[in-house]
């Protein structure tokens, strides 16, 4: 029952009941250490009938005894003040961080109003605020985008059923009203089913047959879908290099066509993609997609994995795609445990660079 109760005090309680418990032990100590001198001290005076010293004695013993209980009180008190004091800091960092809610997560503790035992403390807690309020503003950002890719096809499909509705039309004008209508249609599915795969990518929920394959016969395949693509548009694609490398076939294929869509979708008529297949060490090969497109300004570079983030969307409508790519990417490159890094120069090009593990263990 004790215990229980010692354990629901605060820590500034306890250790207040323990600095009390050993006052109290210390003054018991001196009590019974100093206590039977003094009496004897005192017995002998009076058994030499020194009335005058018997009581002085008595006066000296008093004093003493409440002397030492007293200044005992007085530091308990003080000490309890102190406590309360000291504690002051820890109420204001307390309620700091209650004010702090999902309206004002820029807000951050100031660190060098508290004592440094808190400072560390609210470092970190700035540093934790700081990753929350960059996690809730994607959240924000990428519903925003979701709700907008959503309303476009939706308003289109509306309006146009409506004005079928209102002017009559020939088959031909109907077949092709029926024919935009499945192009929308395939649209959203596709944008559906994008945000589930990475919604199940983002929680580990992919199903991963991983198994040991040449990157080149697996990559050589993607690039024979995309060179009609690319022969439209002049634009030529080159593979060099092999190694082996442990992935799911399915999803890094999925991965090496979302980085040709984009390279293909910002290279000039003319232009050249290349990638490169390098073992780097032991256990690690990279992967490099290398384009002499439009190029990414530096400024772009940390959001380019967000989904539904676009690099001047209104400038880029005809080759604007969903805007998730690069967002899936990286999501089934997480799941292998490989990664993903991004250099870019303004009016020069692009290059997505893959590390991915020879084979997992």
């Amino acid at each position: 029952m004790s215990w229980t109760f010692v354990k629901r005090l605060s820590i500034t309680n306890r250790l207040l009941a323990i600095f009390i418990s050993a006052i109290l032990l210390i003054l018991t100590l001196i009590t019974l250490l100093v206590y039977p001198p003094m009496h004897s001290l005192l017995h002998h005076a009076k058994m030499n009938h020194e009335a005058y010293s018997s009581w002085l004695t008595q006066v000296c013993i008093n004093k003493l005894f409440i002397g030492i209980w007293l200044s005992a009180l007085i530091m308990i008190i003080v000490s309890y003040w102190l406590a309360k004091k000291s504690m002051r800091p820890i109420e204001e960092f307390s309620k700091e961080l209650t004010m702090i809610n999902a309206r004002t997560l820029d807000k951050r503790l100031p660190v060098a109003q508290y004592p440094r035992e808190l400072q560390e403390l609210a470092a970190t807690c700035n540093e934790m605020l700081l990753r929350i309020e960059k996690g809730v503003s994607h959240i924000k950002q990428f519903s925003t985008a979701m709700a907008h890719e959503l309303r476009n096809p939706l308003h289109y499909l509306r309006n146009a059923a409506e004005i079928t509705l209102t002017k009559p039309q020939s088959i031909e004008g109907y077949q092709l009203f029926i024919q935009n209508q499945l192009d929308e249609y395939h649209h959203l599915t596709q944008l559906i089913d994008n945000l589930l795969f990475l919604a199940r990518s983002e929680r580990r929920q992919l199903q991963l047959k991983p198994q040991e394959i040449s990157a080149k016969s697996l990559i050589q395949s993607v690039i024979e879908y995309y060179l009609p693509a690319a022969e439209e548009k002049k634009i030529s694609i080159s593979l060099e290099g092999d190694s082996l490398i442990y992935v799911d076939p399915q999803l890094f294929k999925r991965v090496i066509a979302n980085l040709l869509d984009n390279s293909l979708a910002y290279t000039n008529a003319g232009g050249t993609i290349t990638l490169h297949i390098e073992q780097t060490t032991k256990t690690q090969v990279q992967i490099r997609v290398e384009d002499n497109g439009i190029g990414i300004d530096a400024d772009h570079l940390p959001f380019l994995t967000q989904g539904f983030y676009r690099v001047n969307p209104q400038n880029n409508e005809g080759n604007a795609g969903l805007g998730l790519g690069l967002a899936i990417a990286q999501s089934i490159l997480e799941n292998h445990r490989a990664e993903l890094k991004i250099a870019s120069q303004l009016g020069l090009g692009t290059c997505v660079i893959l590390n991915l593990l020879i084979q997992q263990k």
